[in-house]
């Protein structure tokens, strides 16, 4: 199976009669409190935003019918592993050349203000090593301008 493209966004919606992917709000960056700082001393903490990673997919001969794992694996700025998310499917039979996949994630774990990275990794069959297809930056960025409230916090564990 082959990557073709990750699209990291805030929504994303099927249409139901042309069977189109349509993407809403694709990030890039992601604007913060900057007072988040007092809530990080104790690490990393998860700030809440809902994303989705969508993946186009290009379909070997010879896979159809096989198990399929992907691993999306979520990097600080300092290159440590802050979370990893686990999708495993099978290819159905009746697929053609293409398949999508779209995983949806609430909650940003975060510990500082810089360029995070996503790895999209694939463990294709009885294999028993993840192999990195694609990596998409996001970057974090602390605002001043943005307040949390505090007997609400936006940030939690």
């Amino acid at each position: 199976m082959k990557n073709v493209w990750t699209v990291i966004c805030k929504k994303s919606v099927i249409d139901q009669d042309s069977n189109n992917l349509n993407l809403f709000e694709v990030i890039e960056e992601i604007n913060v409190p900057a007072d988040i700082r007092k809530f990080l001393k104790d690490g990393v903490k998860i700030a809440p935003v809902e994303f989705e990673v969508i993946n186009l997919w290009v379909i070997n001969k010879g896979e159809k019918g096989k198990n399929q794992e992907i691993r999306i694996e979520l990097y600080d700025p300092s290159n440590k592993k802050l979370k990893d998310y686990i999708h495993s499917f099978s290819i159905a039979q009746h697929f053609k050349k293409r398949i999508r996949t779209r995983m949806k994630i609430f909650g940003f774990p975060l510990s500082k203000e810089g360029e995070y990275k996503f790895r999209i990794k694939i463990k294709e069959g009885a294999k028993k090593e993840f192999i990195t297809v694609s990596e998409v930056p996001i970057d974090i960025v602390f605002n001043k301008n943005i307040k949390i409230k505090e007997e609400n916090k936006s940030i939690s564990n």
